[in-house]
């Protein structure tokens, strides 16, 4: 009897038992790993990355992303613009073809114009300041141009990053294309209700 007790001991003791956390923790790593790896909570939503990109589970779908919400919600936007989006079936896109982040502009009008289309529902073509050679077959749309039905978004550049609204024109500031990517993102993370 008192072999049969010995032989317990051995399989509980302090070696076997530290071995078995250990194995424990390795395991849960692989398998945090396997799953993409959970980078951070925000408002309630699962952010997890592939190496690759960002991906926030919204409405029981893993959806891509550059940036981390905690990186973006810093930024100076205002929640009328938002809303305003929000509650639009139809934007036009507006943008002077002179300016200095033209190529940066249109790289960001064509990005967000396809995700407001097939994310949000929100049909956006494309007009003008002014009608120059290539953009001369595009239509004059500038602020006079916005309603409250169909608001203009202005893509700007400025000294500063920001987004702004006034009489229905919401003004797209940005001092790169860094920050234009940046803003695009920020636009979907509140079209999704992950920042407010």
């Amino acid at each position: 009897m008192s072999r049969h007790k010995k032989k317990e001991k051995r399989y509980f003791n302090k070696k076997n038992i530290v071995g078995l956390f250990i194995a424990f923790i390795m395991v849960s790593s692989l398998l945090a790993m396997w799953e993409g790896g959970v980078v951070e909570k925000y408002n309630g939503f699962k952010i997890k990355t592939d190496g690759i990109s960002l991906q926030t589970k919204i409405n029981g779908e893993w959806v891509d992303f550059g940036y981390s919400p905690s990186n973006l919600d810093d930024m100076d936007v205002s929640s009328e613009a938002m809303l305003t989006l929000e509650n639009s079936n139809m934007v036009y896109f507006t943008f002077d073809p002179e300016d200095k982040l033209l190529s940066d502009i249109e790289l960001t009008r064509m990005i967000l114009g396809e995700s407001l289309e097939k994310n949000f529902n929100i049909y956006a073509p494309s007009g003008v300041t002014e009608q120059i050679e290539p953009y001369a077959a595009l239509p004059l749309i500038d602020c006079s141009n916005a309603t409250s039905t169909i608001p203009v978004v202005y893509f700007k550049y400025l000294n500063e990053t920001k987004i702004s609204i006034e009489n229905n024109c919401i003004y797209v500031y940005a001092q790169s294309g860094y920050d234009f990517e940046a803003l695009t993102e920020r636009i979907k993370y509140g079209l999704y209700g992950v920042i407010e």
